[in-house]
């Protein structure tokens, strides 16, 4: 056997394997989406119907959110604190309520075994769904929209 066969069968095929991993990943967000959000309701009462949650918006950004992307697009969606808020961190030395948020989030998603490189996209997702911040997950349903949304 020549060293270009040997090679040849060693080296793993990206064009088959890459199919495979893509929609073993997909399919693997998707079961932690529906494990954080599992007991969790709509931030104007209800279930999350798994309809909102099965999109391929929120695969994608579990998927692509890095938690550095992640937490500077949840703490700008927030918006940011009053100087009264300021202040008051300041004397106590306190974490501001937005950043306390995001971290109850992500501590949610280690309590429940969620991967690191998933939980990002999980806190975008939970901000949008539970607390009716505008994300711009690219929803099909507008937030406003979904604000008016009766279960």
């Amino acid at each position: 056997m020549t060293t270009a066969a040997i090679s040849e069968l060693c080296e793993p095929k990206k064009e088959k394997y890459s199919g495979w991993v893509e929609s073993n990943l997909k399919g693997l967000a998707g079961d932690y989406i529906q494990l954080y959000f599992a007991e969790l309701s709509l931030f104007n009462g209800g279930p999350i119907p798994k309809s909102l949650l099965k999109r391929a918006v929120c695969v994608s950004a579990v998927l692509n959110t890095n938690i550095c992307d992640g937490c500077d697009k949840a703490h700008l969606s927030l918006g940011e604190p009053t100087p009264a808020q300021r202040q008051a961190v300041q004397k106590s030395g306190a974490i501001l309520p937005n950043s306390e948020q995001i971290i109850a989030i992500l501590n949610r998603c280690a309590k429940l075994r969620i991967p690191k490189c998933f939980a990002a996209g999980i806190m975008l997702i939970h901000l949008e769904l539970c607390e009716g911040i505008d994300i711009c997950l690219n929803h099909p349903i507008p937030t406003k929209q979904l604000k008016e949304l009766t279960l």
